[in-house]
Protein backbone atom coordinates (compact mmCIF):
# COMPACT_ATOMS: atom_id res chain seq x y z
CA UNK A 1 0.00 0.00 0.00
CA UNK A 2 1.33 3.17 -1.20
CA UNK A 3 1.15 6.20 1.39
CA UNK A 4 0.90 9.75 -0.22
CA UNK A 5 2.19 13.08 0.86
CA UNK A 6 0.33 16.56 0.03
CA UNK A 7 2.29 19.26 -1.58
CA UNK A 8 1.24 21.44 1.81
CA UNK A 9 2.54 18.42 4.16
CA UNK A 10 5.58 18.10 1.68
CA UNK A 11 6.05 21.66 1.68
CA UNK A 12 6.06 22.22 5.36
CA UNK A 13 8.72 19.25 5.58
CA UNK A 14 10.68 20.74 3.06
CA UNK A 15 10.69 24.04 5.12
CA UNK A 16 11.47 22.54 8.36
CA UNK A 17 14.53 20.80 7.04
CA UNK A 18 15.72 23.63 5.81
CA UNK A 19 14.56 26.33 8.69
CA UNK A 20 16.43 23.56 10.89
CA UNK A 21 20.12 22.91 8.63
CA UNK A 22 23.39 23.83 10.78
CA UNK A 23 25.69 26.60 10.20
CA UNK A 24 26.77 27.12 7.10
CA UNK A 25 24.44 24.33 5.43
CA UNK A 26 21.63 25.53 3.55
CA UNK A 27 22.33 26.14 0.47
CA UNK A 28 24.01 22.68 0.88
CA UNK A 29 20.92 21.19 1.70
CA UNK A 30 18.77 23.26 -0.38
CA UNK A 31 20.86 22.09 -3.46
CA UNK A 32 20.68 18.69 -2.20
CA UNK A 33 16.56 19.19 -1.73
CA UNK A 34 16.09 20.57 -5.23
CA UNK A 35 17.72 17.67 -7.02
CA UNK A 36 15.07 15.46 -5.54
CA UNK A 37 12.14 17.68 -5.20
CA UNK A 38 10.53 20.90 -6.77
CA UNK A 39 11.50 24.17 -4.00
CA UNK A 40 9.71 27.44 -5.04
CA UNK A 41 10.22 30.59 -2.53
CA UNK A 42 13.62 29.79 -2.03
CA UNK A 43 14.65 33.49 -1.75
CA UNK A 44 11.80 33.54 1.29
CA UNK A 45 13.26 30.20 2.90
CA UNK A 46 16.76 31.83 2.82
CA UNK A 47 15.00 35.42 4.54
CA UNK A 48 12.93 33.10 6.75
CA UNK A 49 15.96 30.97 7.74
CA UNK A 50 18.01 34.18 8.10
CA UNK A 51 15.77 35.50 10.61
CA UNK A 52 15.47 32.32 12.60
CA UNK A 53 19.08 31.67 12.81
CA UNK A 54 20.39 35.17 13.23
CA UNK A 55 22.29 35.12 10.51
CA UNK A 56 20.23 38.79 9.42
CA UNK A 57 22.87 40.38 11.56
CA UNK A 58 25.53 39.74 9.36
CA UNK A 59 24.01 42.17 7.05
CA UNK A 60 22.40 44.60 9.12
CA UNK A 61 20.18 47.15 6.97
CA UNK A 62 21.89 50.93 7.43
CA UNK A 63 19.95 52.89 9.98
CA UNK A 64 20.52 56.44 10.54
CA UNK A 65 18.85 56.53 13.97
CA UNK A 66 19.46 58.62 16.98
CA UNK A 67 18.62 56.13 19.87
CA UNK A 68 18.48 58.94 22.27
CA UNK A 69 18.17 57.04 25.59
CA UNK A 70 20.85 54.81 24.70
CA UNK A 71 24.08 57.21 23.76
CA UNK A 72 26.68 55.75 22.06
CA UNK A 73 25.20 51.81 21.88
CA UNK A 74 26.19 51.84 18.38
CA UNK A 75 29.87 52.31 19.03
CA UNK A 76 29.58 50.23 22.13
CA UNK A 77 28.39 47.00 20.56
CA UNK A 78 31.24 47.63 18.06
CA UNK A 79 33.57 47.49 20.29
CA UNK A 80 31.94 44.68 22.32
CA UNK A 81 32.13 42.46 18.89
CA UNK A 82 35.68 43.50 18.78
CA UNK A 83 36.56 42.15 21.89
CA UNK A 84 34.86 39.26 21.99
CA UNK A 85 34.14 37.83 18.56
CA UNK A 86 37.54 38.26 17.25
CA UNK A 87 39.00 34.35 16.34
CA UNK A 88 40.18 34.21 12.72
CA UNK A 89 37.46 32.91 10.10
CA UNK A 90 34.55 34.20 12.06
CA UNK A 91 32.09 36.04 10.77
CA UNK A 92 30.02 38.45 12.92
CA UNK A 93 27.15 41.18 13.01
CA UNK A 94 24.94 42.98 15.21
CA UNK A 95 21.50 44.44 14.58
CA UNK A 96 19.26 47.27 16.31
CA UNK A 97 16.11 47.26 15.98
CA UNK A 98 12.98 49.77 18.30
CA UNK A 99 10.32 47.67 18.94
CA UNK A 100 7.74 50.10 18.32
CA UNK A 101 8.07 54.27 17.75
CA UNK A 102 6.19 55.48 20.80
CA UNK A 103 8.40 52.96 22.87
CA UNK A 104 11.94 53.46 24.23
CA UNK A 105 12.56 49.53 23.81
CA UNK A 106 14.86 47.87 22.05
CA UNK A 107 15.73 44.20 19.97
CA UNK A 108 19.54 43.65 20.02
CA UNK A 109 20.60 40.46 17.48
CA UNK A 110 24.34 39.43 18.20
CA UNK A 111 24.91 36.70 15.92
CA UNK A 112 28.81 34.93 14.81
CA UNK A 113 29.12 32.15 12.99
CA UNK A 114 32.09 29.97 12.06
CA UNK A 115 31.85 27.50 8.94
CA UNK A 116 34.94 25.18 7.79
CA UNK A 117 32.88 22.65 5.66
CA UNK A 118 36.14 21.67 4.11
CA UNK A 119 37.14 20.46 7.36
CA UNK A 120 33.52 19.18 8.60
CA UNK A 121 32.46 21.19 11.46
CA UNK A 122 30.69 24.57 12.00
CA UNK A 123 29.31 26.14 14.65
CA UNK A 124 26.85 29.51 15.67
CA UNK A 125 26.38 32.04 18.79
CA UNK A 126 23.49 34.13 18.95
CA UNK A 127 22.79 36.63 21.60
CA UNK A 128 18.79 37.82 21.36
CA UNK A 129 18.66 40.52 24.00
CA UNK A 130 16.27 43.07 24.60
CA UNK A 131 16.64 46.47 26.17
CA UNK A 132 13.23 48.40 27.93
CA UNK A 133 14.50 52.23 28.66
CA UNK A 134 11.70 53.67 31.55
CA UNK A 135 12.41 55.44 34.31
CA UNK A 136 15.35 52.95 34.51
CA UNK A 137 16.57 50.92 32.18
CA UNK A 138 16.76 47.02 32.18
CA UNK A 139 17.96 44.20 30.10
CA UNK A 140 16.51 40.64 29.42
CA UNK A 141 18.08 38.16 26.75
CA UNK A 142 18.53 34.58 25.28
CA UNK A 143 22.10 33.20 24.46
CA UNK A 144 21.48 30.40 22.14
CA UNK A 145 24.79 27.86 20.71
CA UNK A 146 25.09 25.54 18.51
CA UNK A 147 28.18 23.26 17.05
CA UNK A 148 28.44 20.62 14.23
CA UNK A 149 31.04 18.29 13.81
CA UNK A 150 30.37 15.95 10.80
CA UNK A 151 32.34 13.33 8.92
CA UNK A 152 30.74 9.80 8.54
CA UNK A 153 28.58 10.44 11.32
CA UNK A 154 27.01 13.53 13.15
CA UNK A 155 27.75 14.96 16.25
CA UNK A 156 25.68 18.02 17.08
CA UNK A 157 25.72 19.82 20.13
CA UNK A 158 23.14 22.83 21.29
CA UNK A 159 23.11 25.17 24.40
CA UNK A 160 20.33 27.84 24.87
CA UNK A 161 19.75 29.78 28.11
CA UNK A 162 17.80 32.33 29.24
CA UNK A 163 18.46 35.54 31.45
CA UNK A 164 15.26 37.63 33.53
CA UNK A 165 14.74 40.87 33.58
CA UNK A 166 17.41 42.78 35.40
CA UNK A 167 17.56 46.48 36.10
CA UNK A 168 21.35 47.93 34.85
CA UNK A 169 23.59 49.97 37.28
CA UNK A 170 26.04 52.49 35.97
CA UNK A 171 29.11 51.77 37.89
CA UNK A 172 32.36 53.60 38.67
CA UNK A 173 34.03 51.93 35.49
CA UNK A 174 31.34 52.52 32.81
CA UNK A 175 31.34 55.91 30.78
CA UNK A 176 27.64 55.84 30.27
CA UNK A 177 24.40 53.46 30.33
CA UNK A 178 25.41 51.74 27.02
CA UNK A 179 28.57 50.50 28.54
CA UNK A 180 26.95 48.99 31.48
CA UNK A 181 24.32 47.35 29.26
CA UNK A 182 26.96 45.89 27.52
CA UNK A 183 28.65 45.03 30.64
CA UNK A 184 25.34 43.00 31.45
CA UNK A 185 25.41 41.24 28.12
CA UNK A 186 29.25 39.95 28.67
CA UNK A 187 28.03 38.19 31.98
CA UNK A 188 25.39 36.78 29.88
CA UNK A 189 27.88 35.60 27.56
CA UNK A 190 30.27 34.52 30.66
CA UNK A 191 26.89 32.33 32.38
CA UNK A 192 26.63 30.42 29.17
CA UNK A 193 30.58 30.01 28.79
CA UNK A 194 30.55 28.73 32.27
CA UNK A 195 27.74 26.05 31.67
CA UNK A 196 29.15 24.60 28.28
CA UNK A 197 32.70 23.94 30.69
CA UNK A 198 30.35 22.34 33.57
CA UNK A 199 28.74 20.13 30.97
CA UNK A 200 32.25 19.16 28.98
CA UNK A 201 33.52 18.64 32.24
CA UNK A 202 30.53 15.93 32.87
CA UNK A 203 30.26 13.99 29.61
CA UNK A 204 31.66 10.80 29.24
CA UNK A 205 35.31 9.87 28.03
CA UNK A 206 33.82 8.82 24.93
CA UNK A 207 31.88 11.60 23.84
CA UNK A 208 35.03 13.72 24.40
CA UNK A 209 37.29 11.33 22.55
CA UNK A 210 35.57 13.41 19.61
CA UNK A 211 37.57 16.45 19.62
CA UNK A 212 40.03 15.14 17.32
CA UNK A 213 41.86 16.20 14.05
CA UNK A 214 39.31 16.03 11.36
CA UNK A 215 38.65 14.87 8.52
CA UNK A 216 39.29 11.38 7.50
CA UNK A 217 37.22 10.71 5.00
CA UNK A 218 37.09 14.08 3.31
CA UNK A 219 33.23 13.06 1.99
CA UNK A 220 29.95 13.91 2.94
CA UNK A 221 27.78 11.97 5.82
CA UNK A 222 26.11 9.02 3.70
CA UNK A 223 22.22 9.84 4.22
CA UNK A 224 21.79 5.49 3.99
CA UNK A 225 21.13 4.86 7.61
CA UNK A 226 22.30 1.50 7.11
CA UNK A 227 25.55 2.35 6.26
CA UNK A 228 26.28 4.81 8.78
CA UNK A 229 28.78 3.77 11.77
CA UNK A 230 26.60 5.02 14.22
CA UNK A 231 23.83 2.83 12.81
CA UNK A 232 26.26 -0.25 13.36
CA UNK A 233 27.74 0.59 16.74
CA UNK A 234 24.47 0.92 17.57
CA UNK A 235 22.75 -1.96 16.65
CA UNK A 236 25.67 -4.11 17.63
CA UNK A 237 25.00 -2.69 21.37
CA UNK A 238 21.47 -2.83 21.22
CA UNK A 239 21.26 -6.32 19.55
CA UNK A 240 19.42 -4.90 16.53
CA UNK A 241 19.40 -6.01 12.83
Amino acid sequence: MKSHVSDDTGDNIIRNVLLRSSTGNFESNLNDLKSVTPIFETESLLTEYDQVSGRCALTPKASTKEYKKLKNIDVSLQDYLKKNYNSPGTQVGVQINQQSKDRDSYDVVVYAEKADLKNSYSGSWKGNFQIMCNKDVSVCGKVQVFAHVFETDHVQMACELDFPWKKVEISHIDADISMAIIREFEFMDSKVMKAMDSMYENISGDLKSLRKAIPITRSKFDWNVNSSRFRRTLSDGLHLK
